[in-house]
């Protein structure tokens, strides 16, 4: 019974000592809020408190690291302070934590802003050095000035004054708070010595020119000019060319001639291509000029010395007015053509109207010219009169532009369509060989030499053709084209034109059916004649065969009576021979052997020796009759020496 008690006890006096008594670290404090006021207590320790308080706890102090700090607000006077490591801090009874944070640690080219909320106002915080703001500041990310080189530059504006200034390299830019770059770090425009910068003032309008050789840095309010869009190159006039320049602000125009380096200036601009070659007038070459101001044409030439710029030294080799140069055309001339010398052949004409309409014609031909020039300009005001021709083969097309006549004998080809008397429709192919020979008389009567020609020849030939069969045309197509050409010399003479042969190269039937028809008979007729040909050339080869056998054999008769010929004085020259070699034998052993059979039979005898020495002296084989020969055969037993003979006569 007394254990109970006592463990009441206990628990109300363990109870009691933990409301009572509190043991601090280091790091920890304790917070008494007590009846009318709110003390706190720093570690380390241990501390009693009375029980008549309204709350006690304990809170950790606030480390504070070197980058560290601590923005704490004094919720009984309002006050805001800031603590700043390194440190442990304990906060006063009515402390209260706002914010907790890292400053900044600044290198060299490092800054940040800093905003003074009590104020407004900002500053920029540059390092290096550690930075860590006072109670009311406010601050953002570490941001890296700008690093400009030598050929660098910034364009910056106040966005409080509204003042705008650039900053030019080397150097190192911190932006105030209220600047504003505009455009990031720009380059500076490097100038070559032939190159140059056009600048414009947005504020004032003014345009300055910059030429190289240097570095241009633009000003705040100076931007290129828009045209332009980047730097120029200047203009590098040969000694044969110009440029036309005009002041847009005046609107002069000036001309500007080589050797020359062109700049433009601040409201100039190149007028057409840029530079252009000036014209090289000699005997072959002139121009067109324009005059702006007062509208004259004129043609300036060699013999000409308006606007020619020649070189001194041909000065004194001849006569100046025909001597080649250069022309430059004045500020307000413009060049309307180069003509080149036109130059007429024998055969070649050419028309030319002047302002009025007036035609007037120029032959290459001396019979016909007259006065008039061979070579020549076209002068001012005139112009070349071109005639326009049909062409194609069935001249479906007037576009052809002729301005040299060629008077010459020339082909022109034609295709039409006609059809005979028993309603075939043929398409005609053929050639005209036709002349100009009146120029003037054509241009009279016709704007279409070409397509009246042809115009014409197809009306006769429908004509022609319509009386005739299929099967008559193709006997006579040819008689047909040359009576075309002849019955209407008229016609073509009226129009200054001659037609000398008029010829069809080819037909073919319009119609599909009757066109194979006509290439049946026409292959026919084709493989007949092929026929023909070979057997002609058959027999040809058998004829000439022939001829040489009789040729051959009549050589070879010929041949055979050589031959014999030859034989027989042969022969009759060996007999007499013999005749002689006999009478000289008989005669020289007359005296010896007087008998004349002996003399003949000792010349038999010595004719059987030469014939045996004939025949032994070669590979010859003899054998003897039983009359010329007494032969005995022996034959001996070789096992006894008895001997048997057996004689006989061969």
């Amino acid at each position: 019974m007394l254990l109970a008690p006592l463990a009441v006890a206990a628990a109300v006096g363990y109870i009691t000592l933990t409301r009572i008594c509190f043991f601090l670290g280091k790091d920890e404090q304790l917070v008494v809020d007590r009846l009318t006021d709110t003390e706190v207590v720093n570690g380390p320790g241990i501390q009693l408190v009375s029980p008549l308080v309204k709350s006690v706890s304990k809170r950790k102090g606030e480390l504070l690291e070197p980058l560290d700090y601590v923005r704490i607000k004094d919720s009984l006077t309002g006050s805001v302070s800031v603590e700043s490591g390194p440190k442990l801090h304990f906060l006063r009874p009515f402390d209260r934590v706002l914010k907790r944070g890292q400053g900044h640690s600044l290198s060299p080219v490092e800054y940040t802003i800093v905003k003074d909320k009590q104020t407004g106002e900002k500053r920029i915080e540059r390092g290096p050095k550690m930075f860590l703001p006072s109670a009311y500041d406010e601050f953002g990310d570490k941001e890296t000035a700008l690093s400009l080189e030598s050929n660098q530059y910034c364009r910056l504006r106040d966005t409080a004054t509204g003042k705008r200034w650039t900053v030019r390299g080397p150097a190192l830019l911190f932006p105030e708070p209220t600047w504003e770059v505009q455009g990031g770090v720009l380059t500076a425009i490097s100038l070559k010595r032939t190159e140059y910068v056009r600048l414009i003032d947005e504020t004032t309008g003014a345009i300055r020119v910059e030429r190289g050789e240097q570095m241009v840095f633009p000003e705040a309010t100076e931007s290129i000019l828009p045209e332009d869009g980047a730097k120029l190159t200047a203009i590098n006039l040969k000694v044969f060319q110009y440029v036309k320049l005009i002041d847009n602000a005046s609107g002069v125009i000036r001309v500007v001639r080589g050797e020359a380096t062109v700049f433009l200036g601040p409201t100039e601009s190149v007028i057409g291509k840029g530079k252009t070659d000036a014209v090289e007038i000699d005997a072959e070459t002139a121009v067109r000029v324009r005059s702006k101001r007062t509208g004259e044409l004129t043609l300036v030439s060699a013999e000409s010395n308006e606007g020619i710029v020649r070189d001194e030294g041909s000065a004194k080799a001849g006569a100046a007015a025909m001597r080649p140069g250069l022309f430059f055309p004045k500020p307000e001339e413009s060049i309307e053509e180069v003509q080149k010398l036109i130059k007429l052949a024998d055969y070649e004409c050419m028309i030319i109207v002047n302002q009025s309409g007036e035609l007037a014609f120029y032959y290459g031909d001396d019979a016909k010219r007259g006065a008039k020039p061979r070579a020549f300009f076209i002068p001012p005001h005139h112009q070349s009169y071109a005639l326009t021709w049909s062409r194609g083969r069935r001249r479906e097309r007037r576009d052809l532009k002729v301005e040299r006549i060629d008077t010459r004998p020339q082909f022109m080809s034609f295709e039409f369509n006609t059809r005979t008397s028993d309603n075939v429709e043929l398409v005609l192919e053929g050639t005209f060989f036709w002349q100009v020979v009146d120029v003037e008389r054509m241009v009279k009567m016709t704007g279409d030499t070409t397509g009246d020609i042809c115009n014409h020849a197809r009306s006769k030939f429908i004509q022609l053709v319509s009386k005739v069969t299929l099967k008559e045309f193709m006997d006579s197509f040819n008689s047909l084209a040359q009576t075309a050409s002849q019955e209407d010399d008229a016609f073509y003479a009226s129009r200054g034109v001659q037609i000398h042969t008029l010829e069809v190269t080819a037909y073919r039937c319009q119609d599909a059916s009757t066109a194979r028809i006509l290439g049946q008979i026409i292959e026919e007729t084709t493989n007949r004649m092929n026929r023909l040909s070979q057997q002609e050339s058959e027999n040809e080869v058998k004829m000439f065969a022939m001829a040489g056998e009789i040729e051959q054999e009549t050589r070879r008769a010929e041949l055979l009576k050589v031959v014999q010929a030859h034989k027989l004085m042969e022969a009759k020259n060996e007999g007499e021979a013999e005749a002689e070699r006999v009478k000289s034998f008989l005669d020289s052993t007359k005296e010896s052997v007087p008998d004349l059979d002996s003399r003949v039979g000792l010349w038999k005898t010595l004719r059987k020796q030469d014939a045996l020495e004939a025949v032994s002296s070669g590979p010859a084989k003899l054998f003897f009759t039983p009359n010329d020969v007494d032969l005995t055969i022996e034959t001996k037993d070789q096992r006894n020496d008895d001997a048997s003979f057996d004689r006989g006569s061969f």
